[in-house]
């Protein structure tokens, strides 16, 4: 196993690459397959995530990840920890402020200051959901903001709160991100890519994106193809 552990790793790399657009190629695929069985990490790594792509909706990707990490591999260990902790206390803190919240949205309509206020209440008690929903509504609010000011040729009338909001927002993003919430690891993601509310960090947003990809974020897989990263 260890004399073609290199040799199957390079294999899972160009199986990945050959199946990351469609059509998918099955040979590449049976090939991967064959290396994972066989226990290379590198490979059993690689085909969680072609299976993580596919909606995993049996588990069967967190299991060549689990097999993987249990060899050492870095990313598996990293999609591993980011699939419980999404799993884990991060939804379930602040579930019920979260109930509240979502009630009221459907009740009265998400931009409702009271509806709104319940998110608040749900992030700040640790929900990962609500953090990355408030860190959204910041960022959204401060771009409807800057495209009123735009149109109207206007200057913008309040940019110290406006700046204000933009730090919350991305800070609840990160603050969701890191509780491995792959809708907002995408988000930040798009953030550090666009560097308009943040630094421009090409190479961050494709970590944030490639640890979304790997619990099966569509849109992550596809900014991560934009971007030419395997």
């Amino acid at each position: 196993m260890k004399d073609r552990g290199a040799a199957a790793a390079a294999l899972a790399f160009l199986s990945l690459a050959a199946l990351a657009a469609p059509p998918r190629d099955p040979e590449a695929e049976k090939a991967l397959r064959r290396a994972a069985e066989g226990g290379d990490a590198r490979a059993e790594y690689e085909l969680g995530r072609l299976l993580a792509r596919g909606g995993d909706s049996d588990g069967r990707a967190v299991h060549w990840y689990r097999k993987a990490a249990a060899q050492g591999d870095q990313d598996a260990l990293r999609a591993v920890a980011d699939i419980d902790s999404s799993r884990g206390p991060g939804p379930r803190k602040g579930r019920e402020a979260l109930v509240r919240a979502k009630d009221c949205a459907r009740a009265r309509g998400a931009g409702d200051p009271a509806c709104a206020e319940l998110f608040v209440a749900a992030a700040d008690e640790g929900s990962a959901e609500a953090q990355c929903d408030v860190g959204k509504a910041r960022l959204d609010a401060a771009s409807a903001a800057d495209f009123y000011d735009e149109v109207h040729d206007a200057a913008p009338k309040t940019p110290v709160a406006r700046q204000a909001a933009v730090v919350e927002g991305v800070g609840w993003l990160r603050a969701s991100a890191r509780q491995g919430w792959p809708e907002a690891q995408y988000q930040l993601g798009r953030v550090l890519e666009q560097g308009v509310y943040a630094a421009k960090d090409p190479e961050a947003a494709r970590g944030w994106y490639r640890r979304a990809a790997d619990q099966g974020h569509l849109r992550a897989w596809e900014a991560l193809e934009r971007s030419g990263a395997p």
